[in-house]
């Protein structure tokens, strides 16, 4: 099966870079008054982000990496390639958190750079159970972080944090805004209102 070219790299692009998680394309590109220019453009490997209901509350992350500060964050990170998006997505989850999801349910995918080609899943995991210990990269200290409703959404809106922008305004103040959204994300979060 040939894999599917984004729009951001045409079919015609050379791969002239391939890196650890960044590939680098070039491609020749007519102009508008006819000449030519080489154009450029990048794969990152896509992502997932996965937002973990647990006894109740909802849980973020407190991370440090090298040359990071200790910040919060999502569970979170890449497909490794060949892996599908919600396996990545139960894959992260347990390395990161130790817990395993009954269900997990993609609510939305996003591209956070118009100048990258990069797929970000982004899931909710619900009856979350502890099934082992994490599984961290040496390049990870992680700390789960269980907590109530308000406190999680006030977190991601207005804490120091790994949160992107279009994150924040596509779910989290469109949460904080109405009441009748939040509600909803509640019953999908703990299946209650």
């Amino acid at each position: 099966m040939r894999k599917k070219q984004s729009r951001l790299i045409p079919k015609n692009a050379k791969r002239v870079y391939k890196g650890i998680m960044f590939d680098v394309y070039h491609w020749r590109q007519r102009m508008f008054d006819g000449s030519y220019a080489t154009f450029e453009g990048i794969k990152r490997l896509n992502t997932v982000l996965v937002i973990p209901a647990i006894d109740g509350k909802v849980a973020l992350l407190r991370e440090s990496q090298p040359r990071m500060p200790t910040t919060y964050s999502f569970v979170a990170g890449k497909i490794e390639r060949g892996e599908t998006p919600i396996n990545a997505a139960r894959r992260e989850l347990q390395e990161e958190t130790g817990y395993k999801a009954k269900s997990l349910r993609l609510i939305f995918t996003y591209n956070p750079d118009i100048q990258i080609d990069w797929k970000i899943y982004v899931y909710v995991a619900t009856g979350c159970r502890l099934a082992g210990p994490q599984k961290l990269d040496p390049g990870e200290k992680i700390k789960v972080v269980p907590m109530d409703f308000n406190r999680f959404i006030n977190t991601v809106l207005y804490k120091q944090g790994r949160f992107d922008h279009y994150i924040k305004e596509k779910l989290f103040c469109r949460i904080r805004d109405s009441a009748s959204y939040r509600e909803k994300f509640k019953r999908l979060l703990f299946g209650k209102g």
